[in-house]
């Protein structure tokens, strides 16, 4: 989850720049949206409201995973199944609920690092496969490939 790597959360979020007084840049995560500048405080100042929530459900979703699979019960299994996939929606949602603007709990700010801090990740990873994934020599080395098998001999 983005939200859990990067801290963000409403709780996290700074609002005033006199709260991280005192604070060095390494304690604070800086997210540029054009012209918007979205702050929040990194873990080792404070841990995240939503963090430690999506973590917890995280925990109880694989625990009910693991219980399914030692379950013999169709009924059982099927209820199981039921609620790691509400525990799933769950945590899905919780990006949903920080970007709706006539939701209980909008923060457009949270909504849009997320989106920006993903766009991030897979620019980089799309340059990372550009830049060392196109070669054959790299096929050759990583699996273990050699010249006949891209030209079919």
């Amino acid at each position: 989850s983005i939200m859990m790597a990067h801290n963000l959360c409403y709780s996290t979020l700074v609002l005033d720049e006199r709260q991280i007084a005192g604070l060095s840049e390494s304690d604070i995560l800086t997210v540029k949206l054009g012209d918007e500048t979205h702050r929040f405080v990194k873990p080792c100042v404070r841990e995240s409201v939503l963090g430690s929530l999506l973590k917890d459900w995280l925990a109880k979703r694989r625990e009910v995973k693991a219980e399914m699979q030692n379950c013999s019960d169709p009924m059982m299994k099927l209820l199981l199944d039921k609620k790691q996939l509400a525990l799933k929606t769950t945590c899905n949602s919780v990006y949903g609920v920080t970007g709706a603007a006539h939701g209980l709990l909008p923060c457009v700010a949270i909504a849009a690092s997320v989106t920006c801090l993903g766009r991030e990740m897979l620019c980089s990873t799309v340059d990372y496969v550009n830049s060392k994934m196109q070669s054959e020599q790299f096929f050759c080395e990583e699996f273990g490939l050699t010249s006949s098998d891209f030209t079919g001999d």
